[in-house]
């Protein structure tokens, strides 16, 4: 009766060790797979969709992206980000490219690990309010303001390593007096 119990439990772990080393073995072929997706040109164009979705959803503008370059598993690219203002024939930001090198893994962890982010040929558009409160006009998000409280997020935490910012303008319209300033 002894020797069958440990059969028995021997047949349990095989078939738990094998259950779990055929799962992982998917998850890696399904991970390839989309990593061999967003390196084609549907893919790229897939996620340059679903980033300029994501942006839109979460500011309530157009947006614009020209291109998604690099290898997706730790760096991406980004040519010619423009984001408008509903109605505005001009981009309230842009951005030439955009070079971010990432830790993939981190996002098992509910984490966006940005080890490096950079800026090139940026242009942002930003409006002074009546109660001198700094915005992106036309988004629902403030840019520069007074703190406010937010509630926990519940999304994932985003840790940046560093950040460099190449030729930039940034265009100031203080909407009270209707003066505009221009920062380079």
């Amino acid at each position: 009766m002894e020797n069958m119990n440990k059969s028995t439990l021997k047949k349990i772990i095989r078939a738990f060790l094998k259950a779990g080393l055929f799962s992982v073995l998917l998850a890696i072929i399904a991970m390839e797979g989309i990593f061999v997706f967003a390196s084609t040109p549907a893919g790229k164009k897939a996620a340059c969709h679903i980033l300029a979705s994501a942006i839109t959803a979460n500011t309530g503008a157009r947006v614009e992206i020209g291109g998604i370059s690099g290898n997706m598993v730790d760096s991406l690219i980004i040519d010619d980000l423009r984001i408008f203002e509903a109605g505005r024939k001009s981009p309230v930001v842009s951005a030439g490219r955009i070079r971010a090198s990432y830790d993939l893994l981190a996002l098992f962890f509910r984490e966006v690990s940005i080890r490096h982010l950079e800026f090139d040929r940026v242009f942002v558009c930003l409006d002074i309010g009546k109660n001198r409160e700094i915005t992106l006009p036309g988004m629902n998000i403030s840019a520069i303001g007074p703190e406010r409280k937010q509630a926990k997020s519940p999304g994932p935490d985003i840790h940046i390593g560093d950040i460099a910012v190449k030729d930039c303008n940034i265009s100031i319209t203080d909407r009270s007096a209707q003066q505009q300033v221009v920062h380079n």
